[in-house]
């Protein structure tokens, strides 16, 4: 039996490590069509309430879901914890969206959430959700005679993309930034 999930329910709780108990995302994952989460088994009259097999790593994947979004959105997110021990970035007093439009001090907004529910369905097919990057600037392209050197402009840290998640934060960040531009240094 895994160890039962902390679901931050708006009160700003000390510990908590997940924005979505597991009914919670079963029920998102089914209402989008989400094939790769697991469906909870179906309980019959022999046994009313079975256990998912699949409840430990799900379990795990919300807590890493739930890390992840907190670490992307930390700079761009307003406001103040709504307690100063809570586990999770959000609820935030005084915080707002993009557009200036104030957000519930004690909740958790639903967009937040539906992307836990979809980082955590990246972690349990197998994403990295961080990977780690080199740790030097990438080359693009090298060429010797008369030498040439083409480097990814920002490679140094840079984050993997995910556009679905970033869509579904835009209302609350605002627009992922824009794509790579490559920077061309040449000697010769």
């Amino acid at each position: 039996m895994p160890d039962a999930l902390i679901v931050e329910d708006g009160s700003g709780l000390p510990g908590a490590d997940s924005y979505l108990s597991l009914a919670e995302a079963d029920a998102c994952h089914a209402r989008l069509g989400n094939t790769d989460w697991p469906a909870p088994p179906v309980p019959t009259d022999d046994d009313p309430d079975p256990e998912d097999p699949h409840a430990a790593r799900k379990a795990a994947c919300l807590r890493r879901a739930a890390l992840f979004l907190d670490g992307r959105a930390a700079a761009r997110v307003s406001g103040a914890p709504k307690n100063a021990g809570q586990g999770l970035l959000f609820p935030r007093a005084g915080a707002v969206d993009f557009q200036g439009r104030p957000l519930d001090g004690g909740s958790v907004p639903a967009l937040y959430k539906s992307a836990a529910a979809e980082a955590a369905l990246l972690a349990y097919s197998g994403a990295a959700l961080a990977p780690e990057v080199p740790a030097g600037p990438l080359v693009r392209r090298r060429r010797t005679d008369a030498l040439e050197t083409e480097w990814v402009a920002e490679s140094y840290g840079k984050q993997p993309v995910f556009g679905w998640l970033d869509l579904l934060l835009a209302p609350l960040f605002g627009p992922p930034a824009s794509g790579t531009r490559c920077l061309r240094v040449e000697r010769g």
